[in-house]
């Protein structure tokens, strides 16, 4: 009787297990805000990042587009990054775990690093905005933002 219930208490913890790597491991679509602008200051509420993980923006500048993606890593850190997969122009990403995965040639990217990690596209990285955290709003420099663009649009690490 008791290795039955041993088994049976495994059995459970295994099921549960396999339930919370299948759900942290899941595709998550990206959450699209509009961000606040204040002169050169981007920003968006963090809460936004916090309760979503995922989260786009674009910015006009200089009668441009600029896609901003958003990305709270499975570890915490909050990474700021252009959004677009240069060679096939897709600005449509999904996350799984900490990959970024472009929705239109499947390229993934590694959301710590924003370095490619496999497909057409790797030789694009994603170049980061660095942003802070002040209240309840990330933060960014309107030229910060333009420069991460630009470099992703330039091959090899920015």
């Amino acid at each position: 009787m008791k290795k039955i219930i041993v088994v049976s208490i495994l059995s459970l913890v295994i099921v549960i297990a396999a339930i919370f790597v299948a759900l942290k491991m899941r595709a998550i679509s990206a959450y699209w805000t509009n961000p606040s602008i204040d002169g050169d200051i981007v920003s968006i509420p963090v809460n936004l990042v916090e309760n979503h993980r995922f989260v786009d923006f674009d910015v006009i500048a200089n009668g441009k587009t600029i896609s901003i993606m958003i990305v709270k890593t499975q570890n915490g850190k909050i990474n700021t990054m252009a959004r677009i997969c240069v060679p096939c122009q897709s600005r449509s990403w999904h996350l799984k775990g900490d990959v970024l995965i472009c929705d239109a040639c499947g390229t993934t990217f590694d959301a710590k690093t924003g370095g490619g990690i496999e497909g057409y596209c790797v030789n694009y990285p994603k170049a980061f905005v660095p942003t802070t955290i002040e209240g309840n709003k990330i933060k960014m420099n309107l030229p910060d933002v333009i420069k991460a663009y630009q470099l992703t649009l330039q091959p090899g690490l920015p």
